[in-house]
Formats: C-alpha cells, structure tokens, sequence
C-alpha cells in the first residue's frame, strides 16, 4: 500500500471545529453536570429511617446515586477538556495556516 499523500482523505473545517470547541462541547458539559449535581445532593424519601420500607433499600439506592452522580461529573470535565484540546488543535492549525 502506498504512502498517503497531505491531505489524502483528511479534511480539517476549523469553523465547525471551533463550534464544537467553543459551543457544543462546554453546553455539552453543562448539560451533564445539571442532573449529576441533583443526583448527589438530594435526599431522597427523607432520610434514612424515615420511611421503614425505604430504608431498607436507601443505603444502596444512595451509593448507585452517588456513583452515577460522580460518572457523571467526570464525563462532564472529559467533554470540557476535549473542548480546550480541540481549541489547541484549532490555534495550532491557525498558526501553520498565518491565520493566527
């Protein structure tokens, strides 16, 4: 197989690139972190204790909240951070163009 040659296949759009940097991405995020923030801090039936057949079952309805809060916090930043990697990218491509 041959050796590609520049630009063989591979196109770069730096203004939709710049879109999901700057737009889609962060609201991306924000959209994640929403329910992720609701998820670990509301007390669900009123505590534990509260509501006998809920207890028993609270503790580990807590810890699965809790964890898919937490995942969810963590897909949020990751989206974050591919939104300033894709801006890098973006700059770096700007900078070898002399759009810069």
């Amino acid at each position: 197989m041959p050796d590609p040659t520049p630009n063989d296949g591979f196109t770069f759009h730096i203004t939709e690139a710049e879109k999901a940097a700057k737009d889609s991405l962060p609201t991306a995020a924000d959209l994640l972190q929403r329910p992720a923030e609701l998820l670990v801090t509301f007390d669900w039936l009123g505590g534990i204790g509260r509501v006998t057949e809920a207890g028993k079952v609270q503790d580990t309805y807590h810890q699965l909240i809790d964890h898919l809060g937490r995942r969810q916090f963590a897909v949020a930043a990751a989206a974050r951070h591919v939104a300033v990697a894709l801006q890098e990218v973006i700059d770096l491509y700007r900078r070898a163009d002399g759009q810069a």
